[in-house]
């Protein structure tokens, strides 16, 4: 059944069929991230957040690999945002893009990225908070679950791209001053890349289930240690984009370019990675358990 919804707090962990219990859990700080469970006939079954909510859970009790339509969203609108960043920011060293069209690239690409946080966002929302066959996702328009560490991750993103589409908006008036530039300008664009970092470190913290550790065999993993580079890349190129008002340009016009460019690249490949980390998640069923 789909309904759009309000969820409200929502476990620190799954609801689980009876006989399923915890044997360990890990996570950053007080949120729950991984559990393992151990069944009555002792199998165990290892629950991962990430894991749950990428999922096909329908594809997944039918012993399927499948990407989820909503993974393939956000792969493309994170990939279309990403790489208008990327050309944007090219306009320092071609001739092919102007000015005016280099900032109104950036305004459209932080559309994209906003549209693509939402429906991760909204995955977060959506992800049933119980476990084993015949549960199903829901649509729902807003969830809040300050308990789950992927809903403040996905949450401070999608903040961090309405900062972004605040500044990229108003770079495109030709008649700031350097101290409107810095107001208008310049404080969304610390402030969103601010909120990127934080939900960059969440997201590692998530697939990490601790505050960091070597999982170089995962594609999560990854994928987002590619988005908290992209983070730092961005945060750069926020510090740099200061106008000094004696000369009304910008602190350090290369720092902004090749790190605005570093940043789109590093999200672009991220977002890539989003469709083969699909078709690897595996889920905990009642039906297919794993020896202890």
């Amino acid at each position: 059944m789909r309904r759009f919804a309000v969820t409200a707090l929502g476990p620190s962990q799954p609801t689980t069929p009876p006989g399923w219990r915890p044997a360990a859990r890990s996570g950053l700080g007080p949120f729950v991230s991984a559990v393992e469970f151990e069944l009555e006939d002792g199998s165990r079954q290892l629950w991962h957040s990430r894991q749950h909510r990428k999922s096909d859970l329908v594809a997944a009790e039918q012993g399927i690999s499948r990407v989820p339509a909503r993974t393939w969203w956000i792969a493309i609108l994170f990939s279309i945002g990403a790489a208008c960043f990327a050309v944007g920011s090219a306009q320092t060293w071609v001739d092919f893009v102007s000015d005016e069209d280099a900032l109104r690239v950036f305004f459209i690409g932080s559309i994209f990225f906003t549209a693509a946080a939402y429906l991760s966002f909204e995955e977060v929302s959506g992800t049933p908070s119980e476990l084993g066959d015949g549960v199903r996702r829901e649509v729902r328009i807003f969830s809040f679950r300050p308990v789950r560490i992927e809903w403040w991750a996905t949450a401070i993103q999608l903040l961090g791209t309405l900062f972004f589409n605040l500044s990229t908006f108003d770079a495109m008036r030709g008649d700031l001053s350097a101290r409107q530039s810095n107001e208008l300008v310049w404080w969304p664009d610390v402030a969103g890349s601010v909120c990127f970092l934080i939900a960059s470190y969440l997201a590692w913290a998530e697939v990490c289930n601790s505050a960091g550790r070597l999982r170089t065999g995962d594609v999560s993993w990854w994928i987002v240690l590619i988005n908290l580079v992209g983070s730092v890349l961005f945060a750069m190129s926020a510090v740099g984009a200061e106008v000094v008002a004696s000369s009304g340009a910008v602190r350090n016009a290369d720092l902004v370019a090749v790190t605005t460019f570093g940043g789109g690249i590093s999200f672009l490949v991220g977002a890539a990675l989003l469709i083969p980390e699909a078709r690897r998640v595996r889920v905990p069923s009642a039906a297919t358990t794993t020896a202890g």
